[in-house]
């Protein structure tokens, strides 16, 4: 079976969830082929693991832990053109590579890949439209939320069928949808002890996790010198392209590949709502502080789906209070995660909704 995977290149979140697919597949079918096409962070993370190519994609600009409407249209005005560009240039390519079916995630490029080569279309993304009607309903909704809604909406029409991972494993009833579980990478994690031993950690860490675009850089830098406020606990941060300074207990990291290990002996998580980070720190049963990217309608829904079991906060301006609030909760956001049940086999169900949709 061959399959060409379009990931995006705003963030680290969907290429994690597409390698974790791919190493599933691999362990099901070890003769599958893949074929993937990214840019900027997508085309950098998979280039040097599996045959890649470079698209266009999106530039998200922003620092500030709010979506902005404007400039991100005036910085992609002229990216229906270019879409359309590299489809027609890549069709050859992806001729050549014979797909048995192409995966997407809010990508148009990998829709009108697919019918150029009459091969059917998976849209496969976080933003969950059923969730969006009931978050509607309780809620305000910005302008640019409901764009965001309406344009990831007719995204996913545009494929033949449309995959949605959970966070909490809640798969609604849908006839057009098709939700799977939660999808977090498969690590054999040693123990806290034999881990804080390999990290050279004195102690339980808060890890700080905010992708890999630049939204989070403010959190970052106020949570930096917020941190001289606690004295007695270590922040281990990681994300953004930006380098910022360290502090006597703040460390940051652009990127680490064992970054699981940090987070499985972390005290708590501190991060911004990515739909891979919040699964994984649910499966290792950590408590978290959560900043949602304001006007980002995946962001926020995912922040809403765990209001009950986490610390949700719409902006960072009170974040010294935010930090002394988790820490007092620890053991009670602890327990209510503990009691969770939640099954992480997500990549093995998107493995086979594949397999019958590439047969179908």
């Amino acid at each position: 079976m061959k399959i060409l995977f379009v990931v995006t290149g705003v963030g680290l979140g969907d290429s994690v969830r597409v390698e974790t697919i791919i190493k599933k597949f691999k362990k099901i079918n070890p003769k599958i082929k893949v074929l993937v096409a990214g840019y900027a962070n997508s085309y950098h993370y998979f280039k040097d693991k599996y045959p890649t190519i470079n698209i266009a994609g999106y530039i998200m600009p922003g620092k500030s832990m709010k979506f902005k409407f404007m400039p991100f249209i005036l910085r992609n005005f002229l990216l229906p053109i270019y879409w359309m560009f590299f489809a027609l240039r890549l069709k050859q390519a992806v001729k050549k590579f014979k797909p048995d079916i192409v995966v997407s995630d809010f990508e148009p490029t990998g829709a009108m890949l697919a019918k150029l080569v009459n091969k059917k279309c998976v849209m496969m993304f976080g933003f969950d439209p059923v969730l969006y009607k009931e978050y509607e309903k309780k809620n305000k909704v910005s302008t640019v939320m409901k764009l965001q809604a309406k344009y990831l909406e007719k995204n996913y029409s545009l494929g033949d069928y449309t995959i949605i991972p959970t966070i909490l494993g809640k798969k609604r009833h849908s006839m057009v949808y098709n939700y799977v579980n939660p999808i977090v990478r498969e690590e054999k994690l040693k123990s806290d002890k034999v881990l804080m031993k390999e990290l050279k950690l004195k102690k339980k860490p808060i890890v700080v996790m905010v992708g890999g675009s630049n939204y989070g850089l403010r959190l970052l830098k106020k949570l930096r010198n917020v941190a001289r406020y606690f004295p007695d606990e270590e922040f281990i941060a990681f994300g953004t392209k930006k380098k910022i300074g360290n502090m006597e207990n703040f460390v940051h990291y652009n990127y680490k590949s064992d970054v699981m290990k940090y987070m499985k002996v972390a005290k708590a998580v501190v991060t911004l709502a990515g739909e891979i980070t919040l699964t994984e720190a649910l499966a290792l049963k950590k408590p978290m502080l959560i900043y949602p990217i304001n006007n980002h309608v995946e962001q926020v829904l995912n922040a809403y789906s765990l209001r009950n079991v986490a610390l949700t906060r719409s902006n960072v301006n009170s974040l010294k209070k935010d930090v002394e609030e988790l820490l007092k909760n620890v053991d009670k956001l602890s327990r209510k995660i503990q009691v969770l049940k939640i099954k992480t086999n997500g990549s093995e169900e998107v493995v086979t909704l594949l397999q019958m949709f590439a047969q179908a």
